[in-house]
């Protein structure tokens, strides 16, 4: 690395991750006067389906209460929608105040939210460092991110807790109606409902007391100092928003209108079917066919497909909901919705959104989700010309389907405006690096420090073929097996796993690839053991001890149980418990099995329900490793954005890879891809690598 890179920001992020390090991530910092937040808003924009971005730009958007309370003084408001609104009180004139006055930490609950109307609706010139988030807090904790339910949770008092009311209010005051004959109003205000107004503000005061309590119930799980300052990245980053091309996206809109009443059409004429979209028609048609299956998901379909004895027209059937279904045009008719009008995408990366990782989640158009797509730039380049011009018998000609194409150019949406690059790098094989560090494998950090391919290492074994013999087939074979199996797959799990990569494996090679990856790599289930025996004692234990797993601590802290990462960060699992629960198990036989098992639980999210999870060594392990290659590429970030020799204009990250967008320059590439591959102070050993392109257009290398 050249000495720029160096000194840029190495030296300061290892010193604030060295104080990180010295301190438990559940000591509290010196306190600091705070200023508690909540707004109300009108909108003609569904945030829904926009994110908060949009629609604190959207043109129509207005302020039309704030609640606000210092410390923990007596909540304040204002009613911005009236002449007597009292926005010029000696109150008012000190909450202004207090929003650029860096002495004041301001927080609120999806602080984004407000950050984003206080600037562009009222105008006021905030900075992102004195801004804090309790939404951001809960997520960290592992609770539910939305208010209510993480009151709810940490079993806040009715007088506490957020207005079980405001649901209703808020369609009622903050969303445009249906004028009706006796109600002819767009939006209904003060004037129409003013009993019902007032309960609105009442409501707005309740969001800030809730707020406030929980922010003090949640004191002493804080966030460490350095992972504030990553979440103000985390604003900036979304603030620039991602560069879409919006001829491409309203082009692949108009394609798939036009192929989806194309393929429709002819399978109405194909089966007489008055919906022939409908699937409950298509299954009453294919009976008449001969085949009677229970679903028509994507899964299904290609199964059937993949008979031999279909009819023609059943065959073809098939063939068109397949196609139909490949052309769905979601993620397009997202970006079209919420790209502002200056061609970006903002707010697409939520912060700790995905559990207690805290690893980034997709919004909108769910960037973390993207199919593959072409990696050639200039297969990229034809599709995209095609598409814009909306040549079906081209792209039929050259490649065969039209939802295949629009499917594939998702990502490519992406675009960087003329006199701009995009500058990409990818942390190799992160996942595993960090899996062989955690695990202190020596056969795993071995094969990676000398630079060889992972999965051929262990097509070396399972396959018993030498290392530069493993085809690229045969590579692909392994890699499913080579990530898997070190989250404690068994051998049924892998069968299912494989499926994901497009591997079809039987189930004795699926059994032996487990048992040659544990006999192969066995500090990795060293690991697993070491650490169910940890997680276990902290349970059992009375809180202050720790109990060490390598370079990780694992220890009770009131009703959680913690794990402190090198990092200078916890992961948290709430009211963790070992409870007797039936565990059932197929043998290599496949036969089915049910014994009792001492099981770890703990509270959690699953999908909207908060719920006792079960959970083993295997996940807890995937847990630490997903955790600390995220700490790897947000420090990776921190360097990017702070970089002096180069500017670096970060727009995005998915999973493993920064994305940023520059100035053309034949450095970029380079120094990016150093950028993140440096070893942060706490994993100096780890051997870290990274890859990348510049060019127009997002794609994935």
């Amino acid at each position: 690395m050249n000495a720029v890179l160096e000194t840029a920001v190495q030296s300061t992020l290892d010193d604030r991750l060295n104080r990180a390090n010295t301190q438990r991530a559940d000591v509290p910092a010196p306190a600091r006067s705070i200023l508690h937040i909540d707004l109300e808003t009108y909108s003609e924009a569904d945030i829904r389906k926009t994110g908060g971005y949009y629609y604190a730009r959207h043109a129509s958007t207005q302020v039309l209460m704030v609640a606000w309370a210092f410390d923990s003084e007596p909540v304040q408001i204002v009613d911005l929608t009236t002449a007597k609104s009292g926005s010029q009180s000696v109150e008012w004139v000190r909450f202004r105040e207090a929003l650029t006055d860096p002495a004041i930490i301001k927080y609120a609950h999806n602080a984004a939210f407000e950050i984003e109307i206080l600037s562009n609706v009222l105008k006021v010139p905030l900075q992102i460092p004195q801004w804090r988030c309790t939404m951001i807090m809960a997520q960290c904790m592992s609770l539910p991110g939305a208010l209510a339910k993480a009151g709810a949770v940490l079993g806040l008092k009715a007088d506490q807790a957020k207005d079980k009311a405001g649901s209703n209010l808020i369609r009622l005051f903050c969303l445009p109606r249906k004028p009706t004959k006796h109600k002819p109003w767009t939006r209904t205000t003060v004037n129409h409902e003013p009993e019902k107004w007032q309960q609105f503000m009442d409501y707005c005061r309740q969001d800030v007391v809730a707020e406030r309590e929980i922010h003090r119930r949640m004191q002493a799980f804080d966030l460490p100092e350095h992972e504030w300052a990553l979440w103000h990245l985390d604003q900036k980053i979304n603030r620039n928003g991602l560069p879409i091309d919006m001829e491409l996206v309203e082009a692949a809109i108009s394609l798939d209108q036009q192929i989806r009443e194309d393929l429709l059409l002819e399978a109405q004429l194909l089966t007489g079917l008055d919906n022939p979209n409908s699937r409950d028609q298509q299954l009453a048609f294919l009976k008449t066919q001969g085949i009677e299956p229970k679903s028509l998901d994507k899964t299904a379909v290609a199964g059937l497909l993949a008979q031999d004895d279909l009819s023609p027209s059943a065959r073809r059937l098939l063939e068109i909901r397949r196609d139909v279904s490949l052309s769905s045009v979601k993620k397009y008719e997202a970006l079209a919705r919420a790209t502002c009008d200056d061609g970006r995408l903002r707010g697409a990366f939520q912060f700790a959104g995905a559990g207690r990782t805290w690893r980034w989640a997709g919004r909108i158009f769910q960037p973390q989700n993207l199919p593959r797509g072409p990696s050639d730039e200039e297969v990229l380049q034809q599709q995209i010309s095609c598409v814009k011009r909306r040549d079906i018998e081209a792209i039929n000609l050259l490649w065969g389907s039209v939802g295949e194409v629009l499917k594939g150019l998702c990502r490519s949406a992406v675009a960087a405006p003329p006199g701009k690059e995009l500058v990409v790098a990818d942390l190799s094989s992160i996942e595993t690096v960090m899996l062989a560090w955690a695990a202190e494998c020596p056969v795993l950090m071995g094969v990676l420090r000398e630079g060889l391919d992972q999965y051929k290492h262990f097509g070396t074994l399972f396959l018993e073929k030498p290392y530069d013999e493993i085809t690229k087939a045969e590579r692909q074979l392994c890699k499913p097996p080579s990530l898997g199996c070190g989250y404690f797959l068994g051998g049924w799990g892998l069968v299912e796993y494989a499926k994901q990569y497009g591997v079809q494996l039987k189930a004795k090679d699926a059994f032996r690839a487990v048992d040659v990856y544990r006999s192969t790599y066995v500090g990795v289930p060293q690991f697993w053991d070491n650490v169910d025996k940890a997680f276990r004692d902290a349970i059992c234990s009375q809180g202050g001890e720790q109990f060490w797993v390598g370079r990780f601590a694992f220890f009770r802290q009131g009703p959680t149980v913690r794990i402190q990462l090198p990092s200078g960060r916890c992961l948290t699992y709430i009211r963790p418990d070992i409870r007797e629960m039936p565990f059932t198990y197929r043998d290599r036989d496949g036969k089915s099995h049910t014994t009792v098992k001492q099981t770890i639980t703990y509270e959690g999210a699953e999908g909207y329900n908060w719920k006792r999870i079960s959970t083993h060594p295997g996940k807890i392990t995937e847990n630490i490793v997903q955790a600390i290659a995220r700490d790897v590429l947000a420090e990776g970030l921190m360097r990017a954005d702070q970089c002096e020799d180069l500017t670096f204009d970060l727009i995005g990250h998915v999973h493993d890879e920064g994305i940023s967008l520059n100035d053309p320059d034949p450095r970029n590439r380079e120094v990016l891809e150093q950028l993140l591959a440096v070893n942060p102070g706490w994993c100096r050993d780890a051997p870290l690598e990274a890859h990348g392109y510049v060019g127009p257009i997002y794609r994935k290398d």
